[in-house]
């Protein structure tokens, strides 16, 4: 974000309730803080929403006059958030600081947040000092000038309790309401909202619906969408009306509330984008392994943007672990040991071949069982590369996201390289041609030639299927180290039934009952295991890549949480 954004850097509560001396930097864009009930994650939010208010830009000392969609002001009370015990919650009790730059006077300041005794009233009062002063500016008991909007589990009251509960017209929606409308239907994966309806009472919300229903019998998940987009918005329209737009910070309570874990991931996409778009600090509690687990991702690769804090309770009192495993988060979250045994916690997924030659070279290639494991070889489903490019180019699901396609290596890295569940094999040509060119190639003195089925070069160069090919492509009898069957074939400019014929021919050798017989026995006389041999570093990057592959399948259209696959891949 730009330096003209207000950022809240860093919370430091020393002490409050069952927060002691705990310091929790934010993320630009957004943080997510978890961990199990009791450990004080929307305490935090409380604390953080009391220290702003939006009614004075103080560096001009201008009256400021705007409001969200969903209320009258930006800004949050405390008394919306705690409530104050007169035998436990006593002036001094609460002492909270913060570390922000506040863009209106291009300063980091430290405000700090403390509970002090009035006179007029038995329970103290929490008020913000220690602000910045100025010549012009000479109290500092002040709250720091910003917009915050805080989404607290009230939002959730079903519609039935509502005491007051009527519609209400939002000009700035109805003029964005094709946005609005899209927007939700991102979020929810559906299609079906072609209308939206704004209303007021015991709680503002603005939800979107088909034509079929309206306000009246929305879900808890479709009014909690709704509420989170009608919070956007209110900066979207706060950064067209106020020309000193410097950011907001929107603060929401168990963010994923009503929401099925498709609209989870749709969730992150949109609060990331606006984040950006707007200039918004987004800030939200929340126990759902697929958002934690997305943005523990985001803040390993983005530490300044994303920030993932896990607030633990383990040792009886409440610590900040930022760095730690996802792993480790879920195993505490979920109150069970860690969980690093072999068996595979997730479904298998599908792999596909072009043909039989294929399969039998990825066999050769992938012994390894973490890689094994994951995966289900398709047998008898061989449809050729042009068939599988079309079935992704129609977005046929099984093809274009939730299996793997293996590819022969003569495919133009244009055709595949977008699609991030296809891997091409080694090779610049088909597998039965990878196969005849090393086996045409290896000396005869080889220790291969050398094997219990007495399959020698002469018995090699004695097949049928072998005789043929090197009649038909006029091949040398004298082979050099740079000898290319790709030149050979590229060279004579084979008509495309041509080219079909020479197929054909390769096909036949891999067929014949000699190469079988191979591939079927030990590992030490497959040939492509013995090619595969010769070449360890070609194998190791093969399998990055279907690891990559299978993980990308996994998590990203499978809904796969991640610490399940990278588990199985660090302790298979």
């Amino acid at each position: 974000m730009s330096k003209n954004i207000t950022l809240v850097k860093q919370i430091d509560v020393v002490k409050f309730r069952a927060l002691e001396n705990i310091k929790i930097p934010l993320g630009e864009r957004v943080t997510v803080i978890c961990g199990k009930n009791g450990t004080a994650k929307s305490t935090i939010l409380g604390l953080l929403a009391q220290i702003f208010s939006f009614d004075k830009d103080y560096s001009k000392d201008e009256n400021l006059n705007f409001s969200p969609l969903h209320s009258n002001a930006y800004t949050s009370k405390f008394s919306d958030h705690f409530r104050l015990s007169e035998k436990f919650d006593l002036a001094g009790d609460l002492e909270a600081k913060f570390e922000i730059f506040d863009a209106y006077f291009n300063a980091t300041i430290n405000p700090l947040l403390k509970f002090y005794h009035s006179k007029d009233r038995k329970l103290p009062r929490a008020i913000v000092r220690n602000n910045i002063t100025t010549e012009s500016v000479k109290n500092d008991s002040r709250n720091v000038t910003h917009p915050v909007i805080y989404l607290s589990l009230n939002r959730l009251l079903p519609i039935a309790y509502r005491q007051k509960y009527e519609q209400n017209d939002l000009d700035f929606l109805k003029e964005n309401a094709d946005e609005f409308i899209r927007i939700n239907n991102q979020l929810l994966c559906k299609t079906t909202g072609k209308s939206f309806t704004s209303t007021q009472g015991t709680i503002n919300s603005s939800v979107v619906h088909s034509d079929n229903y309206d306000h009246e019998a929305v879900s808890v998940g479709e009014d909690n969408t709704g509420q989170i987009i009608q919070a956007i918005f209110s900066f979207k329209k706060l950064k067209k009306e106020y020309p000193n737009y410097h950011g907001g910070l929107l603060l929401i309570d168990e963010a994923d509330a009503g929401l099925f874990p498709g609209a989870q991931f749709q969730l992150k996409e949109i609060l990331n984008r606006y984040a950006k778009d707007l200039n918004i600090q987004i800030i939200f509690t929340t126990h759902s392994p697929i958002l934690i687990d997305e943005y523990y991702q985001l803040s390993q690769t983005d530490k300044k943007n994303f920030k993932t804090i896990y607030l633990s309770n383990k040792n009886n009192k409440i610590e900040v672990l930022e760095n730690i495993s996802w792993t480790d988060i879920y195993a505490e979250i979920s109150v069970k040991m860690k969980d690093i045994g072999p068996d595979l916690l997730f479904p298998e997924t599908n792999v596909y071949f072009e043909d039989d030659e294929a399969r039998a070279y990825y066999n050769a290639l992938v012994t390894n069982r973490k890689i094994k494991k994951p995966l289900k070889l398709m047998k008898d489903i061989s449809m050729g590369c042009g068939n599988y490019l079309e079935l992704i180019r129609q977005k046929v699901p099984e093809f274009n996201k939730l299996s793997l396609l293996i590819l022969d290596g003569d495919v133009p890295d244009s055709k595949v390289s977008k699609h991030k569940n296809v891997v091409k094999l080694p090779g610049n040509i088909p597998p039965d041609q990878l196969l005849f060119e090393f086996l045409y190639k290896l000396p005869e003195t080889d220790v291969y030639w050398n094997n219990k089925l007495s399959f020698t070069k002469f018995v090699f160069n004695a097949m049928p299927s072998v005789t043929r090919i090197c009649n038909d492509l006029k091949l040398p009898n004298q082979i050099t180290e740079e000898f290319s069957l790709k030149d050979v074939i590229d060279n004579f400019k084979y008509t495309e039934s041509e080219m079909d014929r020479i197929r054909t021919l390769f096909k036949n050798f891999f067929k014949s009952a000699e190469i079988q017989m191979l591939i079927k026995s030990n590992a030490t006389l497959n040939p492509y295991r013995y090619m595969v041999s010769k070449n360890p570093s070609e194998k190791e990057i093969f399998h990055k890549k279907i690891e990559e592959s299978t993980k990308f399948v996994l998590t990203k259209n499978k809904g796969i949480a991640s610490h399940l696959v990278d588990n199985w891949y660090e302790n298979a």
